[in-house]
């Protein structure tokens, strides 16, 4: 009898210690979105601008205000970026030279459906607005870092 009470003791600290080290995955358990570590939103002074994360969808900041949005994936320790929507306000200053762009966010599609006297190079905007990037990058703490070919290429410190 004692025997079995070792055993099934045995047994149960076994079970117990499985479920528990189950639990524990590593840095990226995000299903591909980079998990927590990467949310919130990212400062930087270098031309790619603030970035914020949020499971998934990610928008891209210029002086304070959101122009450009998408989806993003990780993979290892490579992000992929693509880009879904950009915002009119932004495209649509005459500093720009883009057009006359209304303050909202459009889809590929909407820029396809526009007139050429609202948005005169509307090639040239498709493909440098609606594009998929990948960089490798790191979180290390409230530094994140995009690199291109093994370079650094962007630095980010964590805002919130």
């Amino acid at each position: 009898m004692k025997g079995k009470l070792f055993l099934s003791g045995i047994l149960g600290v076994t079970l117990v210690f499985g479920l528990v080290l189950a639990g524990c995955g590593g840095e990226d358990d995000s299903n591909g979105n980079g998990g927590s570590n990467l949310n919130g939103i990212w400062n930087t002074d270098q031309a790619f601008g603030d970035v914020s994360f949020n499971n998934g969808n990610f928008e891209r900041y210029a002086d304070g205000s959101a122009y450009r949005r998408g989806t993003y994936t990780t993979n290892g320790s490579i992000l992929t970026l693509v880009y879904t929507h950009v915002y009119g306000g932004y495209y649509g200053k005459p500093s720009l030279g883009w057009g006359n762009l209304e303050s909202k966010w459009y889809s590929r599609s909407d820029i396809e459906a526009l007139d050429t006297t609202v948005l005169p190079d509307k090639t040239e905007a498709l493909s440098r607005w609606f594009v998929t990037a990948s960089y490798g990058y790191s979180v290390d703490n409230s530094l994140l870092t995009f690199s291109e070919g093994g370079q650094v290429r962007y630095t980010f410190t964590r805002k919130n």
